[in-house]
């Protein structure tokens, strides 16, 4: 049995993601483990991403800066929205996609929790 260590993730690791990517959004892989993923996500001015899930992980967004908003639930038509030093929490299967309502760039620091795929994309939401 191995004895648990600490790590440190150095800067020279950072890389995107082995996961695939959702369009409208550019996300920067911090750490990842068998049981979680840390990452940087940037979101252009007014984009609107395409509909994905996260598998059988929880995501839980921390909006660093800019406008934040998400959209699912019965064809869509459920949302939040968050700013500079709120979190937006996902759970795990719901089909959402992001938006950036604003006219900068939105910044987000996303940790994912759970098994991998990380990314699923889809059509939309049923509804």
């Amino acid at each position: 049995m191995t004895t648990p260590q600490i790590k440190v993730f150095r800067g020279e690791d950072h890389s995107q993601p082995d996961t695939e990517q959702t369009s409208g959004m550019s996300r920067q892989e911090l750490a990842a483990t068998a049981s979680s993923w840390v990452g940087m996500v940037r979101i252009s001015p007014g984009m609107v991403s395409g509909w994905h899930h996260q598998g059988d992980n929880d995501s839980y967004i921390y909006v660093v800066s800019g406008r934040a908003r998400g959209e699912f639930g019965s064809g869509g038509k459920e949302h939040v929205e968050a700013g500079p030093g709120e979190v937006i929490h996902v759970p795990k299967h719901i089909v959402h996609r992001e938006i950036n309502p604003a006219d900068q760039e939105t910044l987000t620091f996303l940790v994912r929790v759970g098994l991998e795929p990380y990314v699923v994309n889809v059509d939309g939401p049923q509804g």
